[in-house]
């Protein structure tokens, strides 16, 4: 086996931790969803944070998932390489449709809940490209894009279980969208 690859073995239990609770966290996002529409079934602003924190939650667990194989570095790096591109797809389209339906919600709030994700998911793209050119420190991004993925998406989900989706108080500090007016 590569150094690479042993590399990758030492964090099998970090990464089988996270499939297990990722697991868990997507399923309770589709519970949480289930009860947020049942009060308010056509609601456009929670079908939007449904589905983004389930993608944020959902891609953390394909990426333990494929860094669990026992396979080359290069066929885990080709897989991440596709997880993150679905994901940053994922994230642009999200984007765009919430865009689309401007609301009461700050600059802060719109980072935090799209473009993080969407940088975090090119940041597992740079980390597949070098894990397929075979660089150590690719390893790196991995640990990096679970973890962010898994608190926006934690966060967005209990954002929506408390209908709390246009004002949080963790990154809401005030400041308006231009398109808003101030």
């Amino acid at each position: 086996m590569t150094a690479l690859g042993v590399a990758i073995e030492e964090w099998q239990g970090f990464y089988a931790a996270v499939a297990g609770v990722g697991a868990t966290l997507v399923g309770l996002v589709y519970v949480g969803t289930s009860i947020h529409l049942g009060r308010h079934p056509l609601d456009d602003r929670a079908r939007l944070l449904a589905t983004m924190a389930g993608v944020n939650l959902l891609y953390p667990v394909l990426t333990s998932l494929v860094l669990l194989m026992p396979v080359q570095p290069s066929i885990v790096g080709g897989a991440l390489l596709l997880i993150a591109a679905f994901a940053v797809g994922a994230s642009l389209s999200i984007t765009r449709a919430e865009a689309r339906h401007p609301g009461d919600w700050t600059r802060q709030l719109f980072v935090y809940r799209y473009l993080v994700p969407l940088a975090t998911s090119m940041v597992l793209a740079t980390g597949a490209v070098g894990l397929l050119l075979g660089y150590r420190w690719s390893l790196a991004a991995p640990p990096v894009f679970v973890l962010v993925m898994f608190v926006v998406g934690a966060d967005n989900a209990w954002d929506l279980l408390l209908g709390r989706y246009l004002k949080r108080s963790f990154v809401d500090v005030g400041t308006r969208l231009p398109h808003q007016g101030q």
